[in-house]
């Protein structure tokens, strides 16, 4: 793909992503996008963007040569399929979010990168009955999930290049739409919900969050572009709720009675995201919970 004047050249990683497939089609219309993917689509659904077919869990060696020589910026959204699967594919997982994310810093600080926008995860912060701000968080303990900590060793790598350009990392909270992956939670509690079968809550009403949909997802990417800053940020929805709330819209959403039942002896561990940072510094988040569950269960409906 030629580069067009006055046009940025941006390298996506992980563009088949949930994420990904909201960023692309907005993200084209300004500028030329080079999408990383293992597997692309076979025939290329949005203009203005070069598909790279390209392992990152692999030898990253040949990537520079199939990129341009200036690129202005770097959006890694790419994730390892087996983020669950530790310690069974530990270095899988290492390689795309530590190793990928070194090498890609080095490539775009070689390259006259402006941004670097770094997709992390809400998972780098312990639970707390306390909203999650990202001002003085600390190591995670020990013990602590090997995703999350890989991701926030992705976290520290991308801080350390901020002297070179401006450094973005994203902590995204539960993000949720159409076509995603079966087995995140969003989608495994409305099949959950449509079997019948119950969800077990810790407490009487189980943990609360505050999930965001992918186009405000793929809004506070864009915005990310005109910080001139570093920052790191949370990315998450505007409306808190409860995992018992949430059964009760998917159910609402699919005329369903939602079951539950309740382990008295745990109390629920909350993850909801501090984000008058996002809603500063990049968008509010527009959609609203309900209207949001509600597409993605209608969406889910009528593919079967």
């Amino acid at each position: 793909m030629k580069t067009h004047m006055g046009r940025k050249n941006i390298v996506v990683t992980g563009a088949t992503g949930l994420l990904g497939r909201h960023l692309l089609p907005i993200l084209k219309v300004d500028n030329d996008v080079w999408a990383i993917s293992q597997n692309p689509p076979e025939k290329e659904s949005v203009t203005s963007v070069c598909w790279v077919k390209f392992d990152l869990a692999g030898e990253l060696s040949g990537l520079n040569e199939l990129l341009p020589d200036r690129i202005d910026a770097v959006i890694h959204l790419a994730q390892s399929p087996f983020f669950r699967d530790f310690p069974d594919f530990a270095q899988h997982v290492f390689n795309v979010n530590v190793n990928a994310t070194m090498f890609l810093l080095d490539l775009a600080r070689s390259s006259g990168c402006t941004h670097f926008i770094n997709a992390s995860s809400g998972g780098v912060y312990t639970f707390s009955d306390h909203l999650l701000s990202e001002k003085g968080i600390e190591l995670l303990p020990a013990g602590s999930g090997f995703y999350p900590v890989s991701k926030q060793c992705g976290e520290l790598l991308v801080n350390a290049y901020a002297n070179f350009m401006h450094t973005v990392n994203l902590r995204f909270f539960f993000i949720y739409g159409r076509g995603q992956d079966a087995g995140m939670l969003i989608p495994r509690l409305v099949e959950s919900v449509r079997q019948g079968k119950e969800i077990l809550l810790q407490g009487k009403e189980g943990l609360h969050l505050n999930p965001v949909h992918a186009s405000d997802a793929a809004n506070a990417v864009m915005k990310s572009l005109e910080l001139n800053e570093s920052h790191t940020i949370n990315v998450a929805g505007k409306y808190t709720t409860s995992l018992k709330q949430l059964g009760l819209i998917i159910g609402e959403s699919l005329n369903v009675e939602a079951k539950f039942s309740i382990d008295p002896k745990q109390s629920a561990k909350d993850i909801v995201a501090d984000i008058s940072a996002m809603n500063t510094l990049l968008q509010k988040p527009e959609v609203e919970l309900k209207e949001g569950v509600f597409d993605y269960c209608d969406y889910e409906t009528k593919k079967k």
